[in-house]
């Protein structure tokens, strides 16, 4: 019986032997490598956000366009800063030219209530009411995200209602540049969260103080923006 046992024994490890050596000797596989989403295509959406702006300047009573504005501090100067939400639309394309890199090109518009108060002898409160932008951004793909870079052009209109009765509308222009992240909830919903800051560049408007005067005013903006967007795409 004993004999027997042995001679099973023996029979097993000359048939598994080779092969477990075998499979030993093999490498391991390869890691599968990660399948990239599909970001290509047209794409339309809505969005959500905060803002924070900031206006430096000054004015100028019964005089011709302000040139420049004098060294701070001045009587005639001024600084303060805007904020609040703002809710719009956007629409774009993407192309992607190998699996994990993705360009794109995008446009949006926003209705906003970004408001501030102005103190001293300029008091009043201005208010952001609208805004544009138009970028291009190329992105890394991932699983189910893409982070990206944009660039482009930004439009805001600045409303001021002075206590002294200098109102104006004002358009401001400039570049805009941000970082964003976009996350896959299906293959055609997405959303994207993004930062953006615009330089909006140096204005001058006039307006008539106290009903009399007129008053010149040149004003400089920038503005911080956080939005949350959600996009369907009709191309994938």
């Amino acid at each position: 019986m004993r004999k027997m046992r042995l001679s099973a024994v023996a029979l097993f490890f000359a048939f598994v032997g080779p092969a477990a050596a075998a499979d030993l000797m093999e490498p391991p596989a390869a890691p599968i490598p990660v399948q990239a989403a599909d970001w290509s295509g047209f794409y339309a959406g809505v969005h959500g956000g905060y803002a924070w702006a900031n206006r430096t300047g000054c004015f100028a009573f019964f005089g011709p366009p302000l040139s420049s504005c004098p060294p701070a501090p001045s009587s005639n100067d001024f600084n303060y800063n805007q904020s609040g939400g703002l809710i719009g639309a956007q629409a774009g394309y993407n192309w992607q030219p190998a699996q994990h890199f993705v360009l794109g090109l995008q446009a949006d518009g926003s209705l906003a209530d970004i408001a501030g108060t102005l103190t001293g002898t300029a008091a009043g409160v201005g208010t952001w009411t609208s805004m544009g932008t138009a970028t291009a951004k190329a992105g890394i793909a991932g699983n189910r995200w893409m982070a990206y870079v944009e660039g482009g052009y930004a439009i805001a209109n600045m409303n001021f209602v002075g206590n002294t009765g200098c109102n104006f509308n004002m358009t401001h222009t400039g570049p805009v540049a941000g970082v964003g992240i976009g996350m896959k909830l299906s293959q055609k919903v997405s959303l994207d969260l993004k930062y953006d800051h615009a330089w909006l560049g140096t204005q001058d408007i006039g307006c008539t103080t106290l009903g009399f005067a007129p008053t010149q005013v040149r004003t400089t903006a920038n503005m911080d923006i956080v939005k949350l967007g959600l996009n369907y795409n009709f191309g994938n």
